[in-house]
C-alpha cells in the first residue's frame, strides 16, 4: 500500500513537472509571437508616419502651386482673367519652373 502511495505521489510530481515544462514552452512561443507582431506593428506605424509626412508636404506644395497659378491668372486690376485664352510665355515658364521645383518627380 505504501508503495502505491509513493508511486502515485512520484507520478503526480512527474506530471506536474512535465506540465510546467510544456506550459513554459508554449508560453515562450506565445511571447515570441507577440513580440514579433509588436515589432511589425511598430514598423508599419513608422512607415505610416513617414508616408503621412510626405503626403502633407505634397499637399502643401500643391496648395503653393495652385496659389501661384491663381496669382498669375489675374489682371493687374485684380479681376480674374477668364476671358484670356493663354497666359504670357514668361508666366508659363515661371509656373512650369515652380511646378518642377515643388514636384521633382
Amino acid at each position: 500500500m505504501r508503495l502505491v502511495s509513493l508511486v502515485g505521489s512520484i507520478e503526480a510530481v512527474a506530471f506536474a513537472a512535465a506540465g510546467a515544462l510544456f506550459g513554459t514552452t508554449v508560453q515562450r512561443q506565445r511571447v515570441e509571437e507577440a513580440r514579433r507582431r509588436a515589432d511589425e506593428a511598430e514598423e508599419r506605424e513608422e512607415e505610416a508616419k513617414t508616408a503621412s509626412a510626405a503626403n502633407a508636404e505634397l499637399a502643401a506644395n500643391g496648395r503653393a502651386l495652385a496659389a501661384a497659378v491663381k496669382v498669375f491668372d489675374r489682371e493687374p486690376d485684380g479681376k480674374l482673367a477668364s476671358s484670356r485664352v493663354s497666359a504670357a510665355e514668361g508666366v508659363n515658364k515661371q509656373l512650369v519652373s515652380l511646378a518642377r521645383t515643388l514636384f521633382p518627380d
